[in-house]
């Protein structure tokens, strides 16, 4: 039967793209299967979203407060007849009292309510916990009497393709939605160290920022600006340099071997384990990044391993049985 969803997710300069992403790449899946989805977010002028027109946005004003917020939630639900909402609030910068103070006030429509993650409150029972990553993550516990929809086998992330060979010449570097200039020039910089028999071609992702960073004269480099769809990001890449946020995920899944440079202690603790599962090389200060990545350029084996690894779990998935466990909690 047809479900009616309403997606609450943000996107901006600090907390970056991944919840949008991640929501709009679930509520494409949703769509697929005949499910109707809007999407209600925070508009944010300075950063481009790409538009979509299979899915309706409503856009709320950037200070709306949690009461208000809240109100207009209930008002939908009551006109528009949703069954669930899908609540993707950023955990690290939401304030705890505000936010129970915003559930406490959709409390009758918690048991429609599917909480990606939700590690800030475990003062209130939502229909389901969506926590779509490793089991082995400490993340914070959730009671018992919960429902929880875990494991990286529950990610849904599109377009994937097997890379018939293995290589390391197409590079891509992307540091999620936010600006992280210094980083990104250091990288550049040690990657202008390397020298190889062939030229390296390198793909920046620099949303937000129109001003190119200045190009290497070793290899090949290339700049996006703007968001662009999932499939053009990942097509071709070899070895991929990210942040330690979703774009980890999404590089696992395409079983492309990743260097991951942790911008927080958060990071840096929800990450630690990947390293000894050989998913990806992990870094936690930037001055290590030069020696990473000559391993991983010269060690044809571990890329491979790395490869195999993110191949397990992605093999796992099944797009049927997530819509089914969404939908049926």
């Amino acid at each position: 039967m047809k479900k009616k969803i309403l997606f609450r997710v943000d996107y901006n300069k600090k907390i970056g793209l991944g919840h949008i992403f991640r929501c709009l790449n679930l509520a494409l899946l949703l769509k697929k299967y005949k499910h109707e989805v809007t999407f209600l977010v925070k508009k944010e002028k300075k950063v481009n979203l790409i538009k979509n027109k299979k899915i309706k946005f409503i856009f709320l004003k950037k200070n709306i407060s949690f009461k208000d917020e809240a109100n207009l939630i209930l008002k939908l639900f009551k006109r528009d007849n949703y069954d669930f909402l899908i609540l993707d609030i950023d955990n690290f910068l939401t304030d705890k009292l505000k936010y129970e103070k915003f559930l406490e006030k959709i409390k009758n429509i918690l048991n429609k309510t599917i909480c990606w993650d939700n590690i800030v409150s475990n003062k209130f029972k939502f229909a389901l916990t969506y926590r779509p990553y490793p089991n082995y993550l400490n993340l914070k516990k959730i009671k018992r009497d919960q429902k929880i929809l875990s494991g990286l086998e529950n990610f849904y992330y599109p377009f994937v393709k097997e890379k018939k060979k293995d290589g390391y010449r197409n590079i891509l570097i992307s540091l999620g939605g936010t600006v992280q200039t210094k980083i990104l020039k250091k990288i550049i910089l040690n990657i202008n160290l390397i020298k190889m028999e062939h030229k390296l071609n390198i793909k920046i992702l620099n949303f937000g920022k129109k001003k190119n960073i200045k190009k290497t004269r070793h290899h090949n480099f290339s700049t996006i600006t703007k968001p662009i769809i999932n499939s053009r990001i990942y097509d071709n890449i070899d070895i991929a340099i990210i942040s330690g946020g979703m774009s980890k995920y999404e590089c696992m899944l395409n079983s492309i071997p990743s260097i991951i440079i942790n911008l927080n202690k958060q990071q840096s603790w929800i990450n630690k384990n990947l390293n000894v599962k050989k998913l990806s090389l992990v870094v936690d200060n930037i001055n290590l990044f030069y020696k990473k990545l000559n391993i991983l350029l010269s060690n044809k084996s571990l890329r491979t391993e790395i490869r195999n690894n993110c191949y397990k779990i992605r093999k796992k998935f099944d797009e049927k049985k997530l819509i089914n466990s969404l939908l049926n909690s």
